[in-house]
């Protein structure tokens, strides 16, 4: 009823642009809203609502299956709908018959390439707060700055990689149930399997960032994994952080 009553004390748009999930009920809302004021909704689907209520109450739940046949229902109502992987594409043209556009995610201009003496600024501070960035090895000069990836050199300032640097896998997440990082833990695990079959792979240190209610639940099975070649640590990195690292 709020929602109902901010979209109808507003002036009508062309359009209204409702991201999916959250759609129950935002989708009938708006779709009606459209009926009455001439405007055309576009969906852009993220997921499906329902199968994230299934994971809680399970796929049977009446609940659930109450909210597949809404979300199936009211999106086909819609004039428009976007998602941004061809296999969301698909599975909603072949088990909804809903036409989706692919528009993949388009990083913003502050996303772009790391100047190296600013990486090494960035491993020094994050080393400071987590192991995996600092030196595996203490550099000749005790003057010289050094990093897990980086050094500075103490006379001239100049920042160099170093030959023997692990390499870094960035992830973030938003730690929550819908997001299954065991996948990305068997990957790992398949990953200091091969080293130890003698393929010439790096060290690995890899970083997950992100807040959820998740996070100490796989922070544990992290810890129980006891990896000799890859290092995991997972930060939380504050609004600028997050751009210069990836």
């Amino acid at each position: 009823m709020y929602l109902l009553w901010k979209l109808m004390w507003r002036e009508p748009g062309a359009y209204i642009f409702l991201q999916n999930p959250p759609g129950l009920p935002s989708i009938a809302v708006c779709w009606f809203v459209g009926c009455l004021c001439g405007s055309k909704l576009v969906i852009d689907w993220h997921n499906y609502g329902y199968s994230i209520m299934g994971l809680v109450h399970g796929p049977k739940h009446p609940l659930v299956l109450l909210a597949k046949w809404y979300e199936r229902f009211f999106g086909r109502l819609s004039h428009l709908n976007l998602c941004v992987t061809n296999a969301m594409r698909e599975d909603l043209a072949e088990n909804w018959h809903i036409r989706a556009v692919t528009v993949y995610d388009k990083p913003a201009s502050f996303f772009k390439e790391t100047p190296l003496d600013l990486q090494h600024r960035l491993f020094m501070k994050l080393g400071s707060m987590h192991s995996p960035f600092r030196a595996r090895s203490e550099p000749k000069d005790p003057a010289t700055e050094r990093s897990a990836f980086t050094e500075r050199d103490a006379g001239s300032g100049l920042v160099t990689r170093l030959p023997e640097r692990p390499a870094l896998l960035v992830s973030s997440t938003s730690w929550t149930e819908d997001e299954d990082f065991s996948i990305l833990l068997a990957a790992l695990e398949k990953f200091e399997q091969l080293t130890f079959d003698g393929h010439n792979l790096p060290s690995l240190v890899c970083v997950i960032t992100g807040k959820g209610p998740l996070r100490e639940y796989y922070n544990r099975l992290i810890h129980q994994k006891h990896f000799q070649h890859i290092q995991v640590c997972t930060p939380w990195l504050e609004g600028r952080g997050l751009p210069p690292l990836l």
